[in-house]
């Protein structure tokens, strides 16, 4: 036994429940519905849909539950199942997955583009971008209620590099200005590497030789856990083909200037 727990104690009940609820094939605590073969090897409920025969006695899997021990598993606290990115939460089986849907440290997949594999912390997020991407992390006074950020961008490139991102450090938040390009349109939009924000952004898309061809939008800063959906949508500065065309007849140079604007409630 673990520690000075005496048996018969809470806390060695505890420690007995999971030893009993400990998957034999992935090692992880099992919650309900939790199965069971004919002769009584228990599986959990992900490893089940996976395997056709039980894994210590190699007979076919029939659906069988275990009703006694998801008693017992409803009685003890599981940890979130992304500790290993910094999450200290417990709960109940039955509180822990809607808490692990909205956890704030539940992992982040690389939204750059590309084959990269990356998956790790949200705050992790600017390290590897800046690192492994090449991004640039641009710093503002946090002492102002908004800053400014402007971006040149050569249209003739976008074919070559769809995507580019520049990040922002604005005292303790740290921002995302996405850019977009597909076959017909280029999005751009601002995000924060956050779950949430009283923030506001604007963005401007203007040609650098004849500022009359301008576009604008404004929305709130929303989490970059919205990325894709943010994207897919279209919800950001969204210039189609035909209005890129329109602003670059008689330039001589095809570079687009974002002018981004942001601006946070004061606390």
């Amino acid at each position: 036994m673990e520690g000075n727990s005496r048996p018969g104690t809470p806390a060695s009940q505890e420690l007995l429940a999971k030893e009993l609820l400990e998957c034999p094939v992935c090692f992880e605590l099992m919650k309900p519905p939790i199965f069971q073969c004919n002769s009584g090897h228990l599986i959990c409920n992900s490893c089940a849909t996976k395997l056709k025969k039980c894994p210590s006695c190699r007979i076919p899997l029939n659906g069988v539950r275990n009703r006694a021990l998801e008693k017992i598993a409803e009685t003890i606290e599981y940890s979130c199942m992304h500790s290993t990115f910094g999450c200290g939460h417990v709960a109940t089986c039955a509180e822990i997955s809607s808490h692990e849907s909205a956890c704030s440290f539940r992992p982040l997949p690389c939204l750059l583009g590309g084959n990269c594999r990356w998956l790790g912390a949200l705050n992790d997020f600017k390290e590897h971008a800046t690192a492994s991407h090449g991004f640039t992390l641009h710093k503002k006074d946090a002492t102002k209620e908004s800053f400014g950020l402007d971006v040149r961008i050569p249209i003739a490139e976008l074919d070559k590099s769809p995507s580019y991102a520049n990040f922002v450090k604005y005292g303790e938040r740290h921002l995302l200005l996405a850019f977009f390009a597909s076959n017909d349109h280029i999005l751009s939009f601002v995000c924060i590497l956050g779950e949430s924000s009283p923030g506001e952004y604007q963005l401007s898309a203007t040609h650098k030789e004849d500022p009359s061809r301008t576009y604008t939008f404004a929305g709130p800063c929303r989490s970059v856990r919205e990325y894709d959906s943010i994207r897919d949508s279209g919800d950001g500065l969204y210039l189609s083909t035909h209005v890129l065309d329109m602003m670059r007849k008689g330039a001589t140079s095809e570079k687009l200037v974002l002018k981004t604007r942001v601006a946070f409630e004061r606390k």
